[in-house]
């Protein structure tokens, strides 16, 4: 799905149930960001994270964490859909020509959908005492049945933490 000399994201099978999950791989000393803290560090921080919510719909079950050779994978459920960037795009009226308040309806109602969604889920997230840390349309998966779901969450932290990483 993805790769950078951090190491890669992969979309793969479980062994044990056939689900589609994705693997992303940490390479240690690799891929430092503006604090110093390499990819297992952030890898592991999202490992903590998405462990300290689970339960919730807005982020993906975590099925595991495994040490081949230096490098760390977690293994997370695979959220079906497209990004939020990518339906943007998609559904964009203006670029179709919509110029009339009926035209720019039908998205202006699915903006408020999609905001008021985001909005619960940031609340559920922070109700936990965590913070999302790098939010944006490509971290954000709309699934087929219309709810969303937060991914990447290698830059969440606490509420409270004064030293919050910049993703």
């Amino acid at each position: 799905l993805q790769f950078s000399n951090a190491g890669g994201i992969y979309l793969a099978r479980h062994r044990e149930t056939g689900h589609r999950v994705v693997l992303r791989e940490a390479r240690p000393h690799c891929g430092l960001d503006a604090v110093g803290d390499d990819a297992v560090t952030r890898l592991e921080r999202e490992h903590r994270a998405l462990t300290a919510l689970a339960g919730l719909d807005c982020v993906p079950e975590v099925y595991g964490v495994r040490t081949v050779w230096e490098h760390r994978f977690l293994m997370t459920e695979y959220v079906e859909g497209p990004t939020l960037l990518d339906e943007i795009v998609a559904r964009f009226a203006l670029v179709r020509g919509a110029h009339t308040a009926d035209e720019l309806a039908p998205y202006a109602a699915w903006v408020g959908q999609v905001t008021g969604q985001l909005a619960d889920a940031l609340r559920e997230i922070h109700g936990r005492g965590l913070r999302f840390g790098d939010l944006h349309p490509s971290n954000i998966i709309l699934r087929p049945d219309g709810r969303l779901a937060l991914v990447d969450f290698e830059y969440a932290t606490e509420l409270d933490d004064a030293q919050t990483p910049l993703a």
